[in-house]
């Protein structure tokens, strides 16, 4: 089983700007670097490539040098028996001399959310990979996107750009209150920009496709004869003439807003 780094730590690293730093250290773990052991920069470029981490020199330097500017490593330069500048040696401390440097405590828990190895290639794809990881073992659970991106050190449009054309599906949760007219007529004359929305629930007829899934047990000739009702919604804008004519239709009018997502892996 690979090993990755606690994330107390990468969260940390993530949220103020050391992003390929973290990375560096999760590529490191799980390449099999040991506690204290002497690494150059070339010997960890091989480390990477027999793990089939795809980590250029330019990612690793960075990751290297933010975490020698956290105190993070210790440096030295060993000379060259040829011309040129000396080589950058330095060792991998344990991940709890890591914390305290950091200032921060490991959980007796410590959760160490994986990605795969396609995903070190860049710290969008790093960061996309950690957020997969992160819904996989909270499935069904109902989370803000707000939250999702504060853990990444991202917006949370950021983690709705590293869902799409993946397996991760998110199912949006409202909260909703019914309008009466008193209600009605104090919204706004004009599309504004807002999180709220007008949500409308009313009842219409089946279609036919929908009989011929509710209703297979009927024969195909009786189900033409059928005219069963099923509610829907519909979602608008937050226009006050829009709700005036829904309302007007019999219709119920809400004032709605999204608050969570319940995810799930397709």
């Amino acid at each position: 089983m690979l090993q990755f780094a606690p994330n107390t730590i990468k969260e940390y690293l993530l949220q103020n700007g050391f992003a390929q730093a973290a990375l560096t250290l999760d590529a490191l773990s799980i390449a099999g670097a040991q506690e204290w052991q002497i690494c150059t920069i070339q010997s960890t470029l091989q480390f990477f490539k027999d793990a089939g981490l795809a980590i250029n020199d330019q990612l690793l330097r960075k990751g290297l040098k933010q975490l020698i500017g956290l105190g993070v490593l210790g440096v030295n330069s060993l000379k060259n028996s040829r011309r040129g500048r000396p080589s950058l040696v330095y060792r991998l401390p344990s991940w709890e001399a890591v914390a305290a440097v950091l200032g921060l405590i490991l959980h007796e828990k410590e959760n160490h959310h994986s990605v795969e190895p396609s995903h070190f290639v860049s710290v969008r794809a790093y960061r996309a990979g950690l957020h997969r990881s992160y819904i996989m073992a909270n499935q069904k659970k109902l989370i803000s996107r707000a939250f999702l991106g504060q853990r990444l050190g991202v917006s949370a449009r950021s983690t709705y750009n590293y869902e799409q054309r993946t397996d991760i599906i998110a199912k949006p949760q409202y909260e909703t209150r019914l309008l009466d007219s008193t209600a009605i007529l104090k919204l706004p004359e004009r599309k504004k920009s807002s999180k709220f929305f007008l949500l409308i629930t009313y009842q219409r007829e089946m279609t036919e496709a929908e009989k011929d899934q509710f209703f297979a047990w009927v024969s195909p000739d009786a189900r033409k004869s059928m005219h069963p009702m099923i509610e829907d919604r519909k979602k608008l804008p937050l226009i006050r003439y829009l709700a005036l004519r829904e309302r007007r239709l019999g219709r119920s009018v809400f004032l709605a807003w999204q608050t969570e997502n319940s995810y799930e892996i397709a």
